[in-house]
Parts: C-alpha cells; sequence; structure tokens
C-alpha cells in the first residue's frame, strides 16, 4: 500500500511577523494572516474547503499550546532566574535587573517555543486539514485524496509559522510574570536599599565571588558593565521567529 507523503519542515524561512503584530487574546485573531492558496487545484474543484484552513491551524495550535507554553516556560525560567540574579546581585538599580531579566526570558522562551512545536504543528494542521476535507467530501474517490493530500502540505507550509509565533507569543507572555516572581525578593530589597539612601548589593553572591572568581571577573558593587547591558541589549534585538523589533518597539518591551 502506498503511503501518504508527510509535510516536510521547510527551511527556515526570513520571519515574516513583528512580535507586536500577534494578538494573544484567541486563536481567532489570526484569522487576518490565515494564508489560503486559492490557486490549489483542490480549491478550485471544491471551493467550499478553503473554509477548512483556519479551523485546521486553530485546532493545531489548541492541541499543543499547553503543553509547549508549560515545558518552554519550565527550561527558561530556571536558566533566567540563575543568570540575572548572579549577573545584577550588586547592581543597585533595580529595574535594571527586571528589564534583563524580561529581555532574556523573552528570547529563551520564544525560541524554546520554536525548537518544541514547529515540526508538530506542521504535522497537525496537514492531519486536521484532511480530516476536515475527507469529512466534507464524503464519496471522495483517489484523486480527490491526491488534491487533498497535495493541498494538507501546502496549507500546512504555509501557515506553521503563523501558528508557531501565536504559540511563541503566549509563551513569553505567561512566561514574564513568572520570572518577575522569582525575582521579586531582589527587585523589593533593591528598591527598599534606595530608599535608605544605600546601595543594594546581595552578600551571599559578593562573597560566593570573592571567594571563587579571579578579581578580574568578579562582580563588583555599583552595577554591571556596558558590555553586560549589551548582551541583554541584544536580547531584546533578536527574538527567536520574530521580525527585529523597531526602535519604537524595544522602548515598549522595556516599559
Amino acid at each position: 500500500m502506498a503511503t501518504t507523503p508527510q509535510p516536510q519542515v521547510p527551511p527556515t524561512p526570513q520571519p515574516q511577523y513583528s512580535y507586536f503584530d500577534i494578538s494573544t487574546s484567541s486563536p481567532a485573531g489570526l484569522t487576518p494572516h490565515i494564508n489560503v492558496n486559492a490557486n490549489q487545484p483542490l480549491f478550485i474543484a471544491f471551493p467550499q474547503l478553503k473554509q477548512m484552513v483556519r479551523p485546521s491551524v486553530e485546532l493545531a495550535i489548541h492541541e499543543l499550546l499547553g503543553p509547549v507554553v508549560d515545558r518552554s516556560i519550565k527550561i527558561a525560567l530556571s536558566t533566567c532566574e540563575q543568570i540575572v540574579k548572579k549577573d545584577f546581585a550588586c547592581d543597585p538599580e533595580e529595574q535594571r535587573l527586571r528589564m534583563a531579566s524580561h529581555h532574556m526570558m523573552r528570547f529563551m522562551t520564544a525560541g524554546m517555543a520554536l525548537i518544541t512545536c514547529k515540526e508538530p504543528l506542521l504535522l497537525a494542521i496537514a492531519s486536521n486539514f484532511k480530516a476536515a476535507c475527507l469529512a466534507n467530501i464524503r464519496s471522495s474517490n483517489p484523486q480527490q485524496k491526491e488534491l487533498i493530500d497535495q493541498a494538507a502540505r501546502t496549507v500546512a507550509s504555509e501557515n506553521v509559522e503563523l501558528a508557531c509565533v501565536y504559540i511563541q507569543k503566549t509563551a513569553v507572555e505567561k512566561a514574564l510574570p513568572e520570572i518577575d516572581k522569582r525575582i521579586g525578593q531582589e527587585l523589593d530589597f533593591g528598591k527598599q536599599a534606595k530608599s535608605e539612601g544605600r546601595r543594594y548589593c546581595d552578600p551571599t553572591v559578593l562573597m560566593y565571588q570573592a571567594k571563587r572568581m579571579p578579581e578580574q571577573i568578579s562582580l563588583k558593587v555599583g552595577g554591571v558593565t556596558p558590555q553586560q547591558i549589551s548582551v541583554y541589549e541584544e536580547f531584546a534585538r533578536n527574538i527567536p521567529g520574530f521580525i527585529p523589533p523597531t526602535e519604537k518597539e524595544l522602548i515598549i518591551m522595556k516599559d
């Protein structure tokens, strides 16, 4: 028996979407971005099947959203927390810690979600679309099934990036409050020290650095270096799967 060809994961293209293009309030908000190639032979023969594209994409998102979001946040959260707490342990400006943690968490969560969900989404969109079409054309013959398979591969490849960025942004929006919780104590200590006219510094981290790290690279009281800040700014400028943000969008991300 001949096997049905599976949709192939397309090579990573240039991103199509800005982070701020995507609304995550509901998958229905993706409707303006859904790609429907009306020139597909299937859609020429059965125009009504174009209506199957959007629900096929939405169902794939629904099937994968929870597991991908949870896994992406879990992995990114632990790594981000450890690194930012170490880097900003002696920085008197607590808002720099929060901003840097958001930049890093956004980058890592989006990247982890992209790696995790792209291939499963591709397969899910194609499978959902084929099932919807076969249910709609109950007496399909082998030629029609071939048209459905061909269209399914195209529908999946043309919409997988959109489904990915929806899941990625959803994961990021759930991740940022979580990192705020993890660094909440450090933020409070920094605010308190500032109100009392003191410079905040985590004594535990400072002591560890003094004992274990060479003086040239150990933390110093008084804040992170411009080189360290530039690393976090680079995270903000390159969110995996998205078009690089504009300067105006970078300002919004810092709020």
